[in-house]
């Protein structure tokens, strides 16, 4: 059967040709200029020949190739060396995009011969175009990005576009930018990453990259963009944009925070008071106050809390009452824990808000939180660790 399941075998009709694509068109050269129909990923399809037959110079196999070698594909390519600007370029001008025959150019009915309407890219990232990526620091500091390489019957790879210089022996790069580089002119960039492997020796034929952060990237600005691409591993090798489609991009969009992965909640405060009926008593501001937390580590590793400890702990009083740091002994929250508990002391908590209240108030609410600060972290800024209660407390 010349037409069957998105493939087309010799010998080959128009009518096969029609109902394969979904066009309404008989016509050979309208068929063969279906540039939004024709799956481009396939090795067989119209290509730019100048030819009636379907010839190629040296090798009439190849013709599937075209006059320019690219396989009937807009495939800029790099010089050696190029900066951010001309990677992104290459991804600008149109790369990928289906180069059918015109109209001052031959139409070929068996360009269609072996044609697959069910071909795909023959590298594949997973990057869905538009996706970002959100790299806690505190939990990690690296995002890895594989490519795959596969040979799918019926479907350009990589190796068709060798006299190019694009082939097995590339090596996957990343380049980090601050800002989009398909947006912004010129775009500067933060550092590049290299594959180990070329995409022939990777396991599997999946080199990949691993784009590392630290601090100082967050304190630069949380927002970066990582462009991938291919560069050949001979003296002067060209950069080659990597084959895509909107379910396997070449670009990436990375949010880099500093939020902890520890949590708790207050147990309670001074063995059980803080409320409306059992209010804590103050001692006129100079009371020490104990306060006795559960914490939910979410961390892979056992973390140290307290005073010298990864975290430090602070009490912070609503309306303006102050905030004091937790003293007491370090506690070790073991990894991936959700139920460990530890008591801390709050020195002379109520003495600011004693001095601020009038004389003839003896008892008031106010909202008190735990915050902790990781003293390894990225901003070392202090963060909630427990929701927001409300607490009593009389002079």
């Amino acid at each position: 059967m010349p037409q069957a399941n998105g493939k087309i075998t010799a010998p080959v009709s128009v009518n096969d040709v029609r109902l394969c694509l979904g066009e309404i068109s008989l016509d050979v050269k309208t068929l063969c200029m279906s540039k939004d129909k024709i799956k481009k990923w396939s090795k067989y399809k119209p290509v730019i020949i100048d030819s009636p037959m379907h010839v190629h110079p040296g090798n009439n196999d190849n013709w599937y190739k075209g006059d320019d070698g690219k396989c009937g594909l807009i495939l800029p390519v790099g010089t050696p060396g190029a900066n951010g600007t001309a990677i992104a370029n290459l991804y600008k001008s149109n790369a990928w995009d289906y180069n059918p025959p015109g109209a001052s150019d031959w139409g070929r009915l068996e360009d269609f011969v072996g044609y697959d309407h069910n071909a795909k890219p023959f590298i594949y990232t997973g990057i869905v175009k538009g996706e970002d990526k959100n790299i806690n620091l505190q939990i990690q500091n690296s995002l890895t990005l594989v490519v795959h390489h596969q040979n799918i019957p019926g479907s350009l790879s990589i190796s068709d576009f060798d006299d190019l210089g694009m082939d097995l022996n590339c090596k996957l790069v990343a380049t980090l930018f601050r800002v989009d580089p398909l947006t912004t002119t010129n775009p500067q960039i933060v550092r590049s990453y290299t594959s180990e492997h070329t995409v022939g020796t990777a396991p599997s034929g999946a080199p990949y990259v691993t784009v590392s952060f630290d601090k100082t990237d967050l304190q630069a600005g949380d927002n970066y963009w990582i462009l991938l691409y291919l560069i050949g591993t001979s003296a002067g090798s060209a950069v080659f944009p990597i084959p895509y489609d909107d379910e396997n991009h070449f670009l990436v969009k990375v949010r880099l925070t500093d939020t902890n992965a520890l949590s708790g909640t207050i147990i309670n405060i001074n063995g059980g008071q803080g409320s409306s009926t059992n209010p804590i008593d103050s001692d006129e501001g100079e009371a020490d106050i104990q306060i006795a937390l559960r914490f939910v580590n979410n961390y892979g590793s056992a973390v140290t809390i307290g005073p010298g400890g990864r975290f430090n702990l602070r009490a912070e009083l609503g309306s303006g009452f102050g905030n004091v740091e937790l003293t007491g002994g370090i506690v070790t929250v073991p990894a991936n824990t959700t139920q460990y508990q530890g008591t801390f002391t709050a020195p002379k908590l109520f003495r600011k808000a004693i001095e601020m209240l009038k004389s003839d108030i003896t008892q008031i609410d106010t909202t008190i939180r735990i915050t902790a600060k990781d003293t390894t972290g990225a901003t070392q800024s202090w963060q909630a660790l427990t929701p927001v209660q409300t607490i009593y407390f009389k002079r």
